[in-house]
């Protein structure tokens, strides 16, 4: 082969390789934009903060915590009709106190160097509120199944430094 023909292929070769990754690289883009709007989501709410401070226990919504009863992650009120259907979250009945013993509990975290608990509406992928966060943990996303109503939870574990988990 000629020595300018030899340069020639690599030259094609190395442009189709830059077009192919440069596709692939626009197409998980794509992919993860797709993905980002069927989540949920949050909004921080001081309102909501205030809520829980409060102890204020919202009409029409089921309550949930993660964690120990003694000492919780986090704590996240659902309208009606939705729900969580992970194992690791606990369904808890907030008109008998122990909506104000969840949120008293949070505090050990803050003592503990972790940011102080704050509220957060739930999204889901519509943008409506369907819910309450109140944590330290910062929520990553809510996923919403509205066929039948389930929220899943993706959040960080500070019992796990640096990982994530969905519940």
């Amino acid at each position: 082969m000629m020595p300018g023909i030899t340069f020639t292929l690599r030259l094609e070769w190395a442009r189709r390789c830059i077009v192919l990754n440069l596709t692939l690289f626009l197409l998980l883009i794509a992919m993860g934009c797709a993905v980002n709007i069927r989540l949920g989501g949050q909004q921080v709410s001081r309102e909501v903060t205030q809520v829980f401070e409060s102890y204020q226990v919202l009409p029409d919504h089921r309550y949930y915590h993660i964690g120990w009863d003694t000492r919780p992650y986090a704590i996240v009120g659902l309208k009606e009709p939705y729900h969580i259907t992970s194992k690791f979250w606990l369904a808890f009945d907030a008109d008998s106190g122990m909506l104000k013993k969840r949120v008293d509990a949070l505090e050990i975290f803050y003592e503990r160097g972790y940011p102080r608990a704050y509220g957060y509406y739930i999204l889901d992928k519509a943008g409506n509120r369907i819910g309450v966060w109140y944590s330290s943990i910062s929520i990553f996303s809510a996923s919403v199944d509205n066929t039948n109503d389930i929220v899943t939870i993706t959040m960080d574990r500070p019992w796990v430094t640096g990982d994530r988990f969905d519940f």
